[in-house]
């Protein structure tokens, strides 16, 4: 999807093997979703992705379990904020709402609980 993770050497690393990203960091496609294909190697990144994302890809066919690679604490906020949510608590999260884990962790949250972004004290 994007980079694996915030290392530049590795990413260059990646593209210099032929992984080609279908989007940055911020979620701007770099290859449009009409080139993705079942047969095509789709790898989320540590960060992860949004619900809505997963749900692209299942539909086009791609087989996101195989090459998953979100990192298990990510993994872990997610299965934290839906008990909490269950629980009729709302959700913060601190960080940079344009960035990739942000959104997984906003779009994972939402479905079981009022969820927000926010970046410091004074969005606070």
């Amino acid at each position: 999807l994007s980079q694996m993770i915030h290392n530049p050497a590795v990413n260059e690393d990646l593209e210099g093997n032929g992984l080609r990203f279908i989007m940055d960091t911020e979620g701007r496609q770099l290859i449009p979703w009409e080139e993705i294909h079942a047969e095509d190697i789709v790898i989320i990144p540590a960060f992860g992705t949004t619900v809505e994302t997963e749900e692209l890809l299942l539909k086009k066919g791609v087989e996101i379990q195989q090459y998953n690679t979100t990192c298990p604490f990510v993994e872990k906020v997610w299965k934290r904020s839906s008990e909490i949510g269950k629980k009729g608590y709302s959700i913060i999260i601190h960080g940079k709402y344009k960035h990739e884990e942000t959104k997984a962790t906003f779009s994972h949250s939402y479905r079981d609980a009022p969820s927000v972004i926010i970046r410091d004290m004074s969005e606070a």
